[in-house]
């Protein structure tokens, strides 16, 4: 609740006209780019977890029952999200593969898990879908990425079947990783407040230095 308090504070909002029980949640507007709302993305995870083809029941991915399934979705800059993997420790350098692969300005990331490591900050795999397509795109998804498989998807075929589309990647190891940080955007974001700050203090000097003149 501080968080959401923050916010409203944050964008002109006093926290004294909000009573607590009566806030139930808010809007947030995306970005003009971003074409592919949370309920959409979200959508689209669960039809490619379930897909005869490309699911988790039928890979039968080790170490990530469907039954035991916890999914973070997040929205993300592709330039943040391959910055943050690529310092992690990802199995099999995935995090180089993930730099060097072509994504969006925007994506959908879907974190796998399990109940007993995401209290633990641990992941096994995740999805990642682009925050530009629209809903109604079959094939918006960039990767699939489960324990020892990765599965690319090539955005540029004009083929509309998924065989056609894919490429699977057989991985020697795997291990558990940790969730991504959802710091960087703040960090971001009190940079770029403190830049519009410093900004609009230049703009008041030079204001006062222009009518002492006249």
């Amino acid at each position: 609740m501080e968080q959401v308090t923050e916010i409203l504070t944050r964008y002109g909002f006093h926290p004294r006209f909000y009573d607590k029980p009566d806030l139930k949640g808010f809007i947030v507007p995306l970005y003009e780019k971003i074409h592919l709302a949370a309920e959409d993305a979200f959508s689209m995870v669960e039809t490619i977890l379930s897909d005869e083809q490309i699911g988790l029941s039928t890979l039968r991915s080790p170490g990530l029952p469907p039954g035991d399934l916890v999914i973070r979705l997040f929205l993300t800059s592709s330039r943040s999200w391959k910055r943050n993997r690529r310092g992690s420790q990802m199995p099999t350098d995935l995090g180089l593969l993930y730099s060097a692969m072509p994504m969006p300005k925007f994506i959908w990331v879907a974190e796998l898990s399990t109940r007993a490591l995401y209290p633990k900050g641990k992941v096994l795999g995740e999805i990642v879908i682009d925050a530009t397509a629209s809903f109604l795109d079959d094939f918006a998804f960039l990767s699939i990425h489960y324990p020892y498989l990765l599965i690319l998807n090539d955005r540029d075929s004009l083929s509309g079947s998924l065989a056609s589309r894919i490429s699977p990647i057989d991985l020697s190891e795997h291990s558990a990783y940790r969730l991504c940080s959802t710091r960087i955007t703040s960090r971001r974001s009190n940079v770029t407040e403190k830049k519009a700050s410093e900004n609009k203090l230049r703009q008041r000097r030079v204001c006062a230095k222009t009518q002492a003149v006249a």
